[in-house]
C-alpha cells in the first residue's frame, strides 16, 4: 500500500493523514485493508464516545439511569442511527456479547409483557 493518499486533491502521508483525523494511521490502514477505497477511509466517521465513558465506577453513561434522563446514552444513540452490533454494544458497556445478549432478551421479554397487560 502507498503510505501517501489522495483526497479531494490533497495527498498526504498516512500519518499527517491520521493526525488531521485524530486518529492513529492504524485506524486509516485498517480500512483500506477492509477494502474501502481512500477516500472512504478518510471521510468515515471517527467512533466519537470511546468504550470508557461507560465503564468503571466513574462512568459518564450510568445505565441504571432511565434513557429518558440520560442526555449521554441519548446521545449515542443518535450518532449510531442504524443501531450497533451486539459486540460494540458489549464493547460500549464492558460486557461479553453474550450478556449483552442475555439483557436483550430480559428487555424484550418484559416489553412483550406490558403490551399483553401481564405485568
Amino acid at each position: 500500500m502507498a503510505q501517501e493518499l489522495t483526497y479531494e486533491g490533497d495527498t498526504k502521508p498516512v500519518r499527517d493523514w491520521a493526525k488531521q483525523l485524530g486518529v492513529r494511521p492504524q485506524v486509516i490502514w485498517a480500512r483500506l485493508r477492509k477494502g474501502r477505497s481512500p477516500e472512504e477511509a478518510l471521510s468515515s466517521p471517527r467512533r466519537r464516545y470511546p468504550a470508557r465513558i461507560v465503564r468503571g465506577r466513574d462512568a459518564l453513561i450510568d445505565l441504571d439511569r432511565p434513557f429518558e434522563s440520560d442526555p449521554l446514552a441519548q446521545l449515542v444513540v443518535r450518532a449510531y442511527p442504524d443501531g450497533l452490533t451486539l459486540e460494540a454494544v458489549g464493547a460500549l458497556v464492558g460486557w461479553s456479547r453474550e450478556k449483552v445478549r442475555q439483557v436483550e432478551e430480559a428487555a424484550l421479554r418484559k416489553l412483550r409483557e406490558v403490551q399483553h397487560g401481564a405485568v
